[in-house]
């Protein structure tokens, strides 16, 4: 009985789907298909024999040759097991990026040879053609996600502590939780930097600088620590000459020793419009207020999300994980934390009453530009982690919050100590407990 030649192809494709698969798992039908597409390419380019010609057998070496003549196609990349895959923005062609040192070549090429024969010479021409390589993508840290409706408690222990040895600066500090967290640190040890959008330093520095401020509000027992500790910084996260300036006057003092690089960024500073609803009606239990407006909108992304970015620009540099001259006594990594204080109104899942247009978009976009400084300093050994502070006794909410600065404070230091070179980017809030996206 005569085979038809469409069997025979169909039993071959299976026998290389099945060798591929045993070899190097499911994601082989990726490559699979990739290859197959190659070899038409390759066989119209003129460029050489289609590599499915040479993969007919399932057995190992056979399978071994297989995958040998594969990775000399010029349309695709070395393979492994453990790949991850890439898009080759250059030529328009998917090829396979491996993590494992071994598989990263340098360019390729591609060589042919035609003798010329003359009389008295022989001349070989040799044309080589190079090809880029996609470097191997860097895994990346991962984000803690809490599925919706879940506030699972993360287990909180001091492994990168504040101490005497501890740099921060705090951004929006001269009221509520801002000035909690100066005093808190400072009752620690650390050396603080405060900051405040006022031309002149305000009157609640005074006290810190002046030996009669307390620890923290509830606990006026224990003794001040020393001034030389504190310091204070003016500047206007709305404006970036403002923010330029700060970042020039606080290398200036680490340049003249009188600071250290910087261990922490705590970026507590933000603005709350309120009063404002989508059409000035009421709806969803909410009273009718004031249409939001674009300067509404505008006004809380200036503040609430374009400062901290950039913040994180002209200060991360002189953090501690990233200055060359900072001294290591330690074999244990130098880590930054950049924290910022968000909400969880920010959270869209966390969204089931609606309205706060301006303050919800601004804190979700916070949120998303955290995220990518988690992956984009992550080599520089800076860590960022989201912090909610919960309802709090401030003036922003006009004292109506349900705990004193103390407690949330308190438990937002606990969420950033806990945070070391091992600590994925999270969303946290006082009470360690990791909120929804």
């Amino acid at each position: 009985m005569k085979i038809r030649p469409w069997i025979v192809r169909t039993a071959t494709v299976m026998t290389v789907m099945t060798a591929a698969t045993r070899t190097t798992g499911p994601r082989s039908l990726f490559f699979f298909v990739l290859l197959r597409r190659s070899s038409s390419w390759t066989t119209k380019a003129g460029i050489g024999v289609s590599p499915f010609q040479h993969a007919t057998a399932a057995s190992s070496s056979q399978r071994s040759r297989f995958m040998t003549t594969a990775a000399s196609s010029p349309f695709v990349a070395p393979f492994s097991s453990s790949s991850r895959l890439a898009p080759r923005t250059t030529t328009g062609v998917v090829a396979v990026s491996s993590s494992s040192e071994d598989n990263i070549a340098s360019a390729a090429t591609t060589s042919t040879t035609n003798p010329t024969t003359t009389s008295n010479t022989t001349t070989t021409t040799t044309t080589t053609t190079r090809r880029s390589i996609i470097p191997p993508i860097p895994l990346q840290p991962a984000a803690i996600s809490v599925r919706p409706g879940d506030a699972p408690v993360e287990e909180q222990r001091a492994k990168n502590p504040i101490t005497e040895q501890s740099t921060i600066l705090v951004v929006g500090a001269s009221r509520g939780i801002g000035w909690e967290f100066v005093a808190q640190c400072l009752h620690q040890g650390a050396t603080v930097v405060a900051t405040h959008r006022s031309s002149h330093v305000p009157t609640t520095f005074a006290e810190f600088s002046t030996n009669t401020h307390h620890a923290t509000e509830e606990d006026a027992d224990t003794p001040p620590p020393p001034p030389q500790r504190f310091h204070t910084l003016q500047m206007d996260v709305a404006e970036e000459a403002s923010i330029v300036r700060a970042a020039q006057e606080v290398q200036r003092r680490q340049q003249q020793g009188g600071l250290g690089p910087l261990t922490h960024i705590i970026h507590n500073a933000g603005i709350y419009r309120s009063g404002t609803s989508y059409d000035g009606t009421a709806r969803a239990g909410r009273g009718a207020a004031p249409i939001v407006t674009k300067e509404d909108m505008l006004q809380s992304f200036e503040i609430n999300t374009i400062g901290p970015m950039l913040i994180a620009q002209h200060f991360v540099p002189l953090m501690i994980a990233t200055n060359t001259t900072a001294p290591t006594t330690t074999t244990t990594p130098v880590v930054g934390v950049l924290a910022f204080v968000t909400s969880k109104v920010g959270s869209i899942e966390d969204n089931t009453s609606g309205g706060a247009y301006a303050y919800r978009s601004s804190k979700s976009a916070l949120n998303c530009i955290a995220k990518s400084l988690s992956v984009d300093l992550w080599d520089e050994n800076i860590r960022v982690v989201l912090l909610h502070p919960g309802w709090v006794r401030t003036a922003m909410t006009e004292g109506r919050g349900l705990i004193a600065t103390h407690t949330s404070v308190t438990g937002m230091l606990h969420a950033i100590e806990n945070t070391d070179a091992t600590t994925d980017f999270r969303f946290v809030d006082y009470k360690a407990c990791l909120i929804p996206w």
